[in-house]
Formats: structure tokens, sequence, C-alpha cells
């Protein structure tokens, strides 16, 4: 029997599913909306997607459950990574910027204790057993999620696939938060799933954000093998 904390470290469809049945369609529907799906982030990145959540009058039966663990909907990696932002801040959506200033905040999202809580949850998910161990930082903690997705075709899904990773670091005093995606990678080789193939490639781009930005550590070395933002003469950071 799974609690809710082991439905995300374990990646569990399931389990979201039956969390998800506790809903209603309104309260999914405006939550996943709050956090940005749907709309422009107004980065003013040129070209910028909206991305796409189907109307409630338009759900069917089981559309509640399939779209909890991420089907059913679309959204860009920016979007992506800025609802995960948004958990990293205590639950208040800020617009993402291409260029330096002061941060436009949105609206809040969620309730403060709510993003806070599955933050700490999503640190599980990084941890030893969880389905991203390999997007482990040497000195920093982690919390993110994986995600698996077939990729959609006229009349359903393709036996090609989408692998994911959003993560925020440190995740006791955030700093950053970055999404991976990896489109139709190469399966044959047996690196499968988000937690095998984007994790590791989140771990390296954020151990050198974390190392260039002189982030201070904030946790002890974990396992070796594990990337490290170490500091380099000049200030300059690499990551192993």
């Amino acid at each position: 029997m799974l609690d809710t904390t082991s439905i995300l470290t374990k990646s569990s469809n399931v389990g979201v599913s039956l969390i998800s049945r506790r809903l209603s369609n309104a309260q999914l529907h405006d939550t996943l909306v709050r956090l940005g799906v749907g709309r422009v982030t107004g980065s003013g990145f040129p070209g910028e997607r909206s991305g796409a959540i189907p109307s409630i009058a338009r759900w069917s039966g089981t559309t509640k459950q399939t779209m909890a663990y991420g089907y059913g909907l679309s959204m860009t990696t920016l979007q992506l990574a800025n609802a995960y932002a948004t958990l990293a801040n205590h639950g208040v959506r800020v617009q993402p910027r291409f260029e330096r200033g002061t941060p436009r905040v949105c609206s809040r999202a969620v309730p403060a204790a709510v993003a806070d809580q599955v933050m700490r949850m999503l640190r599980t998910v990084t941890a030893p057993g969880g389905t991203a161990a390999k997007a482990q930082i040497a000195g920093y903690s982690v919390a993110g999620k994986t995600g698996t997705a077939r990729k959609a075709c006229a009349g359903g899904y393709e036996r090609r696939y989408m692998f994911l990773f959003a993560g925020i670091a440190p995740a006791e005093h955030p700093r950053y938060a970055v999404a991976v995606v990896v489109d139709d990678p190469d399966t044959r080789k047996g690196h499968y799933g988000g937690g095998s193939v984007a994790a590791p490639i989140f771990s390296r781009v954020m151990a050198r954000v974390l190392g260039l930005s002189d982030v201070a550590p904030d946790a002890a070395p974990i396992t070796s093998g594990t990337p490290a933002a170490r500091r380099e003469g000049g200030g300059g950071a690499a990551g192993r």
C-alpha cells in the first residue's frame, strides 16, 4: 500500500489516478490553469506556444485520471520549468524572463503550505530508491519528478517516447528550476524512462549552473559518481 509520498517516489500512475478521483473536474482543471498550463508564460520569447488543456465540457469519464499523470494535455518545457519554480517559490507563480530584471509576480497558484509539502515529497524522488536517484548532485539537495510519455499522433499514441525530468536545487533553499525533455531517444541500449535518460542530464546541467552561480552546497555529499558543482580559478565551474 503506497501513501501519497510513495506514489511520487515510485512514480505510480495507478496511485496518482486514485488521488485524482478525490478531486472534482473543476479542481484539477483550475489548478493546472493556475500553474500556467494552456497559456503563454509571457516571457517574450518569439513564437512561444500556449500548450493546451481541453475544456471540462470535453472531458470523458477517464480524462481526469489520465490527465493526472500527464496525458490529454500539452505544455512547453518552459511552462514545465515555470510550474516547478512556482512550487519552489511557495506556490507563487512568477513570469519567466530572458533578461535580468525585477520578476513580475503573476498570481498565487497554490497555497504555500501545499507547495512546501509537495517540495518535501519531491525530494524523496531523487533519494536512493526513488525513480530519479540519477538526478542527485553531490553536496546539494534536489527535488524533482520524472516523466515518461508516448508521443501523440493522429488517433492515439505512437510507440515512440519522450522522457522528462523537472527539478529544483538546492531544494532546501531553492535557487533554480530546470526541466529536461528528451524527444524520441534511442532505447535499444536499455536506457528507458525519465529517471535513466533525462535525470542525468538535469544533474550535469544543474551542477554547472550552481557552480557558475557560486551557490553554496547545502547537503552532505551523497554517493560517488554524482556530479559535483566544483569551483575553479576565476569563479568558473564545471560539472564532472
